[in-house]
């Protein structure tokens, strides 16, 4: 999953106004951060074969340390007390828990082969990046709802909270349909580097949406 991990941190900013956008992004995303820093470290490994769409040309995809359930456990619990230690809340705690938790479900259910336990075999994923109408319908509808949503309960404060906003979406829309109809990258030595850089470029776009839109008041019940 892509835009459904973003899709998840716009969600969780509707919850909670004390974690800013930007840190909730960084959660939802981690385990591919990770998963960036562990290629480059030698530690997992991926590799490509022709084909078109992610779930096509991934031909071996080892991430038992930044994708297996046991360990994104580990990660959320990371993020969940340095939450508290910093923030001294407990409901913000909870929250950055279950959005770094929620890579490891979101992936299973577009991917395959994702790692329960590092050394083990065990996997699970339903698959849905194998079709493209379902991905458009299951994570395309995660990610536009989100987008309502928090349109819906945020106004923009400055130019850029309108604009850079969209240009944003579009990017990180852009990014998915390659991931879920393009090519393989055509130099698989520059995917850690390329795919880090974008992340860290949509993380701080998140922290600098924090800035640029503020919530509205939510309506009495």
């Amino acid at each position: 999953m892509f835009a459904g991990h973003y899709a998840i941190g716009l969600l969780a900013a509707r919850s909670q106004t004390r974690i800013n956008l930007g840190v909730l992004i960084l959660a939802a995303m981690l385990c591919d951060l990770l998963w960036c820093v562990f290629l480059l470290l030698g530690i997992e490994h991926v590799s490509y074969q022709p084909g078109f769409g992610a779930a096509h040309y991934l031909a071996t995809w080892s991430v038992p340390y930044s994708h297996s359930l046991a360990m994104v456990v580990v990660w959320a619990a990371l993020a969940a007390a340095c939450a508290s230690v910093m923030l001294r809340d407990r409901r913000a705690a909870a929250l950055l828990f279950a959005v770094v938790l929620s890579h490891w479900f979101a992936d299973v259910i577009t991917d395959r082969n994702i790692p329960i336990i590092p050394g083990s075999r065990a996997a699970i994923g339903l698959n849905v990046w194998g079709s493209v109408p379902a991905t458009l319908a299951v994570e395309g509808g995660l990610w536009l709802v989100a987008i309502v949503l928090y349109v819906k309960s945020t106004k923009a404060r400055t130019f850029a909270g309108t604009y850079v906003f969209w240009v944003g979406v579009a990017l990180i829309t852009g990014l998915w349909f390659s991931n879920i109809i393009g090519p393989p990258p055509p130099n698989p030595r520059t995917v850690p580097f390329v795919t880090l850089f974008l992340f860290l470029i949509l993380t701080g776009w998140g922290f600098w949406m924090n800035s640029a839109r503020r919530p509205l008041p939510r309506r009495p019940a």
